[in-house]
């Protein structure tokens, strides 16, 4: 039972992140120093927060525009994110 058993399933989620990050996130980003946080939500769903340095990143200069535009440029063919309903109204 995964409700008495709460540690077994805490173990393999940081064994798949473990792997996850190894394999996949480290290679792809040349991550040289992480951090991660581990938290549960009430109904015990695990995730990480993290941040993690990279060694073929452009610096963090961002003072003129072609420095932000190299910046932006870099992170933009890694970093992607989609709204799974784009029409959505907030209800704020």
């Amino acid at each position: 039972n995964v409700q008495d058993n709460p540690h077994i399933i805490a173990a393999y989620l940081k064994i798949r992140f473990d792997t996850f990050f190894t394999e996949v996130l480290k290679p792809t980003f040349d991550i040289v120093d992480w951090w991660n946080r581990w938290e549960w939500q009430f109904r015990g769903t695990g995730h990480s927060h993290g941040i993690y340095w990279s060694s073929s990143a452009p610096e963090m200069e961002v003072g003129t525009e072609e420095e932000r535009q190299t910046f932006a440029e870099w992170w933009d063919q890694h970093i992607t994110a989609c709204n799974p309903l784009p029409n959505r109204c907030h209800e704020s």
